[in-house]
């Protein structure tokens, strides 16, 4: 018995492993998605870009609450 995942040889063939199994079609368009820059803006910008955790970068600090 082998003695971690590691040693089970699953990664024996060439490239490093089997061949994932295909994508259904719904996956494949939500990757399709993901993948292709659509070309306009963000859905709504990051929490990470707004004015208050800038602020309390700046300042060392937490981001007030709401």
């Amino acid at each position: 018995m082998p003695d971690s995942a590691m040693a089970t040889g699953n990664d024996d063939e060439p490239g490093g492993g089997p061949e994932p199994p295909p994508l259904d079609p719904d996956e494949q368009a939500l990757l399709d998605t993901l993948t292709h820059d659509r070309g306009g803006p963000p859905l709504r910008d990051a929490e990470e870009d707004s004015p208050a955790v800038q602020r309390a970068v700046e300042e060392d600090s937490v981001v007030p609450s709401d």
